[in-house]
């Protein structure tokens, strides 16, 4: 079927670079290839290839293309289980098509992007190589530009961190289950129906983000509905015509609901233009800050406590962020998974406790996870002798090690 498949495509798209097309019947067939894209998502890459005849395709055509870019753009996304590394070039010459995108469609997009790309490398190329790089082509005419590259900023940093958080806290199901095609769709994708055992521990909860796994193809999701040990998954690659007649392995990566909030966070802000408080505009560089941000700033050059933890080696933007948060009231810092994050904020908090050694600092994050690894380097750098770390948590069994009767 798909061989059959394919070769439809290829002698539809051919005929666009044909001297003489029937226009009007080609854009009907360009229709119809796009609407089945839903069903077989493979088949977008047939329209990568055109991205090299942008100037010799007929208008209605380009148009066509131009304004559905969207639809393809989700099928390629759709594919990357199984396209892997071959997704980006296939993915930056349909976007180069993309005439623009909405902010709803960017969204949606990147949070498809954060439920079915699991290599950071992966996630890092397609998203800022090639989407984050034409963003502001992309929202021209729709917000403005200084809020445009936040936009982009923000929801690739929430898909690339939660692609690096769920790398490192996926869990395997023991007992395989099985899946019941409903053969209903839910935002444009098939649902499919999984039953737990009653008896069973550790139940995916409602929106945790869920990979199938049958004969080494894997279907990712963000579990819609969890009830009674019925769980309804949407399947975002084409669903299999096998899908009732096997096991399945369910791969738990954990929540979805943060990351979900986010990007709706981030989406209502740009709707609203930004228009929030003087913090707003200050970390968008704006010319109307109103708050009187230097007179909470330390007077004295912090530049001593770059050198007083030599230790922790850290790179030069490393010391540019740790300097601006020594030396600012407000910083947003931000960089890809595996770029030296943590390290750089124990850096910081040393740094705050040399200038403020009678002051308590909290330090907060989104995720248990994310706490227990910032206090495991910081307990690496300081051991015993700096000053004593209180990690306050529900999930007191975890912490064990790191309690004040055991470090004292």
């Amino acid at each position: 079927m798909t061989s059959v498949t394919q070769n439809v495509y290829g002698h539809v798209l051919s005929r666009v670079s044909t001297d003489d097309p029937d226009i009007e019947c080609l854009s009907w067939q360009v229709d119809v290839l796009l609407d089945h894209l839903s069903m077989e998502p493979s088949m977008a890459a047939s329209f990568s290839r055109l991205s090299t005849r942008k100037a010799h395709l007929p208008r209605g055509v380009l148009q066509k293309l131009q304004d559905r870019g969207q639809e393809i753009l989700n099928a390629i996304v759709r594919c990357a289980c199984s396209a892997d590394a071959l997704l980006v070039p296939a993915f930056e010459s349909v976007l180069s098509l993309t005439h623009a995108l909405t902010l709803d469609g960017m969204t949606s997009l990147v949070e498809l992007c954060a439920l079915t790309i699991h290599s950071p490398d992966l996630a890092l190329d397609i998203l800022l190589g090639c989407l984050k790089r034409q963003s502001l082509r992309l929202l021209a005419g729709t917000i403005k530009p200084a809020l445009a590259m936040h936009f982009a900023d923000n929801i690739v940093s929430i898909a690339l961190d939660h692609i690096h958080e769920a790398n490192e806290q996926q869990i395997d199901r023991a007992e395989m289950i099985m899946l019941h095609d409903l053969k209903k769709e839910r935002d444009g994708y098939p649902l499919a129906e999984c039953a737990f055992r009653i008896d069973s521990a550790k139940v995916p909860e409602t929106w945790a983000h869920v990979r199938l796994t049958a004969a080494s193809k894997p279907k990712n999701a963000p579990l819609a509905r969890e009830s009674l040990g019925i769980g309804h998954v949407p399947v975002f690659p084409a669903m299999p015509v096998f899908v009732e007649q096997c096991s399945w392995i369910l791969t738990n990566y954990g929540p979805f609901v943060r990351p979900r909030a986010l990007f709706a966070a981030m989406r209502h802000f740009a709707d609203t233009d930004g228009q929030y408080c003087c913090v707003a505009n200050e970390l968008l560089a704006s010319d109307t800050v109103a708050c009187e941000a230097g007179a909470m700033r330390p007077k004295s050059d912090c530049r001593t406590a770059l050198t007083t933890h030599f230790q922790l080696s850290l790179n030069e933007s490393q010391r540019a962020a740790m300097l601006a948060a020594l030396t600012h009231p407000l910083v947003l810092i931000w960089g890809p998974p595996d770029t030296g994050k943590t390290q750089t904020i124990v850096a910081i908090i040393l740094g705050l406790l040399d200038r403020f050694p009678d002051e308590r600092i909290l330090v907060t994050a989104p995720t248990h996870n994310a706490v227990d690894n910032l206090m495991r380097r910081y307990l690496d750098v300081t051991g015993r002798t700096g000053p004593v770390a209180l990690r306050v948590s529900t999930e007191a069994s975890l912490l064990h090690s790191h309690t004040l009767s055991l470090l004292v």
